[in-house]
Formats: C-alpha cells, sequence, structure tokens
C-alpha cells in the first residue's frame, strides 16, 4: 500500500487549459466560445463569473488584502472593473495568494498569475496548451527535450531553476511574473512596472499601511488551511512568524534538522530560545528519506529534472503535517532586505552578474540572462528598476517556483503572506541602503511583536563584513563563482565564460 497518494489529481495549484479535458485530472470547465476544456485537480479551486461583456476564471487561492471583497466576488470585481486588460491587473495588484486568472475580453482571451507567478503559465508556443507545469505541456503534447536547454538546468550547483521564460522542453516557455499572456496568438507583455520609479521619504509611512495588508491576508489565508510557520536564527521567518502569531490563536512553528546541525547551530538553538520565551509550539524535524516509489511518483507529475534532496524535503513535511500549509520568507528575502543589490550602481547589473547569482556555470545560461535584460531595454523599463525586477521574476518567480513545483506536486500546499503587488510595489520604493539596514523587518517586528528582537539573528553569520561593503560584495560574488566552476568539475560539459 503506498504511504502518499501522489498524482497529477493529488496535487495541488494545478491546471491544464488545451483543445482535450487531460485524461489525469477528474475536474474540468468546458470553454465553449474557444473551444477549450480548463482541466483542473480535485485539490485545486475554480472560481467563475460571466456577463455579457467576458467572463473570468481564477484558479486557485486568490484573497483581497484590503479586506473588502470576499473571496467568492473577485471574479465579478475584476470583469466589472474595466473592459482593457491592463487596467484589470492594475485592479487585481490589491489581491494576494497563489493564482492564475484566465479572462476573455472583447475576442480576447488572457492570463496572468499572481504577484511573483508561484502558479506557473507553462505554455507551447504553436498550439494552445497552458499548464502550471512544464512538464504536464510537454506530456500532453509529446514535445521532447531540447538539449540547450537541459544543459542550462544541469549546470546549476544549487537549484535547477531556469533563466529568463525558458523551460527544458522545445517550444515550451512560461510567462515570467509581472508579464501577461494573449494566450490565442501565444504573445506576452509585460505590465509591470506601472511607470517611473519615486522613493518613499519616509518608508514608515506606507509601512504602517502594510501591516493591515499582510494581516488581511494571514487571517483570509486561515479561513482555509492549518498554517504552520519555520523558525531559524534568520530575520525573514522571525517577520512571517510574528505576522502568524499576531493573527493565529494556534500557531505552530517548526525546523528541519540537517545532519550537520549540533545543540549549538544558532538556527537550531535562538529557535527554541524564542518558541520557550513564548510558550509556543515548535517541532524540530530530523531529515527523512523518502522511498523511490515517491520520488518516482513526484517525478511522473513534474518531470524529473529536480534535485532528489529538494524532494526529500518535501517528504520530510508531508509526513510530519500532512494537510497543512506552509509559509514561506522568500519575497521579503529577495526584496525585503535587498539582499541581490547591496547598493550596488545599476552598471553593474550586467548578464554576467545575474548568471552568479543563479549560480550557473553555462555560457547559454549568461547568453538566456543577455536576453533578458534585452526585453527590459525594450520595454524602456528605467535601469532604476533592474535589481527589484530580477528579484521578483527571477529570484522569488522561477527560482522560487522550482521549489513551489516540487511542493505543488507532492500536495503540500507552499503560501506567501507577502505575494501581493500592492506589497511589492511599495517594497521598491523603498531605497536600497533603507531596505539593506533592514529597515522593513525592524518596523514590522517592532509592531507585531517586540519581543522577538531580543534574540540576534544569524549570530554565527561568518563573512557579514562582506556585506557590509559594496565592493567586497562584488568582488566575493565572482570569486564565489569561479570557486563554483572548480569545485564542480561535472558542470564543466557547457562551460561558462
Amino acid at each position: 500500500m503506498k504511504e502518499f497518494d501522489i498524482s497529477l489529481d493529488n496535487a495541488v495549484f494545478t491546471y491544464v487549459l488545451h483543445t482535450k479535458k487531460h485524461k489525469d485530472l477528474s475536474q474540468f470547465i468546458y470553454i465553449e466560445k474557444y473551444g477549450l476544456y480548463l482541466s483542473y485537480s480535485k485539490k485545486t479551486e475554480v472560481l467563475t463569473f460571466q456577463n455579457a461583456h467576458g467572463f473570468v476564471y481564477i484558479v486557485g487561492l486568490c484573497v483581497d488584502s484590503f479586506g473588502e471583497i470576499e473571496r467568492c466576488d473577485i471574479p465579478e470585481f475584476l470583469l466589472r472593473s474595466s473592459n482593457i486588460i491592463t487596467d484589470i491587473i492594475k485592479v487585481a495588484a490589491r489581491f494576494a495568494g497563489n493564482y492564475v486568472i484566465f479572462i476573455s475580453l472583447n475576442n480576447n482571451f488572457y492570463a496572468f498569475s499572481d504577484a511573483t507567478a508561484c502558479m506557473q503559465i507553462n505554455y507551447a508556443l504553436d498550439e494552445i496548451c497552458l499548464s502550471s507545469f512544464d512538464h504536464v505541456v510537454a506530456a500532453t503534447l509529446a514535445l521532447p527535450i531540447d538539449n540547450r536547454t537541459l544543459r542550462i538546468r544541469m549546470s546549476s550547483d544549487f537549484v535547477a531553476a531556469m533563466p529568463n521564460d525558458i523551460t527544458i522542453y522545445k517550444r515550451v516557455k512560461t510567462v515570467l511574473a509581472d508579464h501577461y499572456i494573449n494566450i490565442t496568438n501565444r504573445t506576452t507583455t509585460r505590465y509591470y512596472p506601472y511607470g517611473e520609479l519615486q522613493y518613499f521619504e519616509n518608508p514608515h509611512d506606507v509601512l504602517k499601511r502594510q501591516v493591515d495588508l499582510i494581516d488581511n491576508i494571514v487571517k483570509e489565508y486561515a479561513k482555509y488551511y492549518k498554517i504552520v510557520c519555520p523558525l531559524t536564527s534568520g530575520w525573514d521567518s522571525r517577520v512571517v512568524f510574528s505576522f502568524l502569531l499576531k493573527n493565529i490563536e494556534e500557531l505552530s512553528s517548526y525546523i528541519f534538522v540537517h545532519k550537520y546541525f549540533t545543540e549549538t547551530t544558532d538556527d537550531l538553538r535562538i529557535s527554541r530560545q524564542i518558541c520557550s520565551h513564548l510558550k509556543t509550539p515548535h517541532r524540530e524535524i530530523p531529515d527523512l528519506v523518502p522511498d523511490e516509489a515517491f520520488i518516482n511518483a513526484v517525478y511522473n507529475v513534474i518531470g524529473k529534472y529536480y534535485y532528489r534532496d529538494d524532494i526529500a524535503m518535501a517528504y520530510t513535511y508531508k509526513k510530519t503535517f500532512g494537510e497543512a500549509a506552509t509559509i514561506n520568507g522568500n519575497i521579503i528575502d529577495h526584496l525585503g532586505k535587498s539582499s541581490l543589490v547591496n547598493l550596488l550602481p545599476t552598471w553593474c547589473a550586467t548578464s554576467a552578474y545575474f548568471t552568479t547569482k543563479e549560480r550557473k556555470i553555462s555560457m547559454d545560461s549568461k547568453l538566456e540572462v543577455e536576453n533578458y535584460l534585452k526585453s527590459m531595454r525594450n520595454d524602456n523599463v528605467s535601469p532604476d528598476y533592474v535589481y527589484d525586477l530580477f528579484g521578483i521574476e527571477d529570484q522569488c518567480g522561477r527560482l522560487c517556483g522550482y521549489f513551489q513545483n516540487i511542493y505543488a506536486a507532492a500536495g503540500i500546499t507552499l503560501l506567501n503572506i507577502f505575494n501581493s503587488h500592492a506589497i511589492i510595489d511599495d517594497w521598491v520604493r523603498i531605497k536600497h541602503k533603507d531596505r539593506k539596514q533592514h529597515c522593513i523587518h525592524l518596523y514590522f517586528l517592532n509592531t507585531n511583536h517586540k519581543d522577538l528582537l531580543q534574540f540576534p539573528f544569524n549570530p554565527d553569520e561568518k563573512f557579514k563584513f562582506i556585506g557590509n561593503s559594496k565592493v567586497l560584495f562584488f568582488c566575493a560574488t565572482y570569486i564565489r563563482h569561479f570557486i563554483r566552476m572548480l569545485r564542480k568539475p561535472h558542470l564543466k560539459q557547457n562551460r561558462g565564460y
């Protein structure tokens, strides 16, 4: 008897849009106007609304950060807001969650995702076939692996996320965060940034409003899921913990105890101290090893080019918490502390620099990053935005989307309480130097639970002095990259620059 029933129909946040009903998904809606089937898993919800002007389908979890619109009323609200797609997308900036919105307007059929594309839109170039998983698109249309892009994926020493909008399958791409797709002709269009970048003089004014937005998001998530969260010695998990602690009566935190941990490891020691002080439940979970059946079942859903250790993490979580949702801190990590930028000038924002941040040594990867930066220039995006857009679209979208796929395939709900453009657009307008000094984290912790500030943050971090100098930070980025090339000889088949 199988320990877990891992299948496409048991995956969360899972859909396929195609001319035929998908054989492995039990739920579907026939869209007569376009002759398409929207198939989705039994663990995925779809909300709909239609009128004389068009229709809307919201796949996944979509909630109002303003706390004014009930979840069931969001489709109608969107369709009545405008008949212009870009205006509707701006209106949708207030929403948070993990979702894809399909909308028909003026005989055009569009789709766009949540703020960081946690729920993906992968699509075939030659015919209409969209899915939350690129592997499902390829399998549906019998499309082969692209050897060039596979080399890019295999050139990573950490995670197997892909650069730009490419996938490992021929003629299959993904819609990046901040873009929407015209489904009929498979063209994508950038919709963000909304305008010129104007920084806030006093970030505390906007952060005060954001506390209310995030509180609303947490309360909405808690309506639909039992929630747990990781807690380490770091900044990000503590901010997430502070919001959940304030808004959820029975909150349990956890930490994965890896083999190299000792009793003095700060992530272990400090999370214990915090929960002992607050008298809140906290679980220390040793790494578990899944059997081959579990790994192969996940591979059947998302394809085999995912690292086994990352699948093992999902197994450990599912074995421990079952159906409970977990909250990650990825967005406040990549954008909230400006860790990608560290006060570097915009002339440092090159394809070489960003390729090192993707932890890949492939020359083809660098070429894809060049294509990505070129597309920004073609869209007349101000250079002042480049670091944050890379953070949203690559680090939050593609890199975190890699883990999202694994967890979704395993039937685990992975959410983010900051995944709303109403929040992200404000953070982008806070100066990098303020974000680097943890102004966002400190404001939230001071507001939510000052007691959490008495415990140190990342005390065993060995190279803080490098982060305090933009010159050392810049040099160290490249030094680490070249060390990575030397230490990973099996990654050199497609040589880096």
